[in-house]
């Protein structure tokens, strides 16, 4: 089983990184790989509402950057994490547009009557940093592009969330560092109990 993370801080491996880390070694320590795309530092644009992924053949969005190459990593992933920073009380830009475009293409089958979403029962989770506030707001903006996209998003308990001003100063927030930890166990007994053996079948249906 694999779990892809996107990432939508600038910084590699800044706080957010920081918790996604803490999540990915819970799911690697039971044998789920994971890969983190990290695009905060990229000049991602928004959706230009030309429809044209929703058209009969569509093939992924027009726009030519990297986010076709992204959404084929998520179709063929067990698990997807959106982690973003608290950016003037919502996701970073990056996130924004991630979001925008990956929201159209992701439900093109569902809309041409072709299927369902690509993210259709997967494992899906929300985890934000911040300083203060937004979180709330933050976290909302990930999860509709997760409900709306028929995941499954199991919660450990707390909000995943984070609190550091500056790069590395999540490190201190100890609660946050086990909530993601926890929230990876959940991941784990999820994806195990959604795929189990029968992965393979799961998969292709």
């Amino acid at each position: 089983m694999k779990v892809l993370a996107i990432n939508g801080s600038p910084r590699r491996q800044g706080n957010t990184g920081i918790l996604v880390n803490a999540v990915c070694g819970e799911l690697e320590r039971e044998g789920i790989e994971t890969e983190q795309i990290t695009i905060g530092h990229l000049p991602l644009r928004g959706c230009l509402a030309c429809e044209r992924c929703r058209e009969p053949g569509g093939k992924g969005c027009v726009i030519p950057d990297e986010l076709n190459a992204w959404l084929d990593k998520i179709e063929a992933a067990h698990g997807l994490i959106l982690a973003s920073p608290v950016y003037t009380g919502d996701v970073s830009a990056a996130m924004k547009a991630f979001i925008e475009r990956a929201a159209h293409v992701m439900r093109a089958p569902l809309v041409r009557g072709e299927g369902h979403s690509i993210l259709w029962r997967k494992v899906a989770v929300p985890l934000v940093t911040m300083r203060r506030v937004g979180a709330a707001h933050t976290l909302g903006s990930l999860m509709n592009l997760l409900t709306h996209n028929e995941t499954i998003v199991p919660f450990a308990g707390e909000w995943p969330v984070g609190i550091g001003k500056h790069a590395g100063s999540v490190l201190d927030d100890a609660a946050a560092l086990e909530d993601m930890k926890n929230l990876g166990k959940t991941m784990v007994w999820t994806l195990k109990r959604l795929y189990g053996s029968r992965l393979d079948e799961q998969s292709a249906s």
